[in-house]
Order: structure tokens, then sequence, then C-alpha cells
């Protein structure tokens, strides 16, 4: 049954080539396009646009486990291949939303403080059309 009301942060999830990537602690998608000066005399002193290129970017960071299923193994092998991978935003929840793209891994970081959880943070660009279809 897909979620009602205020949606709790804590079910989206980035999935990868169809396995959820694990120990996430935050995850985001950012839709943006571009657009074009339409602004002719006939604008009224107002400019006016039109939208052209649209891109996609996903982030997310979360908590280093060596033995993750899918993990910062996985997604440094991901990284360094530089092919793009089958990604999935979801709650996983059905009947809710979810995203589905290509993406290449543009970032990945990991940081280790002195007595603190170990880390990692990953940016994902998308290539390629976004498909947003309802969770099965």
């Amino acid at each position: 049954m897909a979620s009602l009301g205020k949606l709790s942060g804590t079910l989206w999830k980035i999935t990868v080539a169809g396995t959820a990537i694990n120990g996430l602690t935050t995850t985001s998608a950012s839709f943006t396009m571009e657009t074009r000066d339409t602004t002719t005399k006939d604008s009224a002193g107002w400019r006016e646009f039109l939208g052209t290129v649209k891109t996609s970017a996903f982030t997310a960071e979360g908590l280093v486990a060596l033995d993750a299923t899918y993990g910062l193994d996985e997604l440094y092998i991901a990284y360094d291949t530089g092919t793009p991978v089958a990604i999935i935003y979801t709650t996983a929840e059905s009947g809710d939303i979810q995203f589905s793209q290509s993406a290449i891994i543009t970032q990945l970081d990991s940081a280790a403080a002195d007595n603190d959880n170990t880390t990692f943070s990953l940016s994902l660009q998308g290539t390629g059309a976004v498909t947003k279809a309802a969770v099965v």
C-alpha cells in the first residue's frame, strides 16, 4: 500500500543493479532543467524562458561496513570502471513513486575520524532519461 501523509526520509533508498546500497543515512535526488532566453520586445520588460536540457543527480551518505552486501567496495568497483549503473531512487513501498535511471558515479568519498564512524559519500550523475513509475 502506498505511503500516506508526510513521508519519513528513512524510507528512501538507492539501489544499484537491483541491490540496495547498505548503511545509508542520507539520500537525495535533484532534477534540473536548463533554460534559453526567449525575451523579445513584446515581453513587456519581463524575461521569458523556455526549458531545454534536463539533468538529474543523486547523492547518498552512509556508514561503512566492509561486510556489506553492497557497500564501499562495490561502489568503488562501479566507480573505477566508469560504466553507467542502473539505479533506482525508491521507498520500495508498493504504490509509492520511484525514479529509475542509468547513472555514473562521479564522486566517492570515505572519512574515518578518530573514535568515530567510518562514513562514505557518493555522487551519481544521471545519464539518459529518468523513468518515474509506481513501486510494484
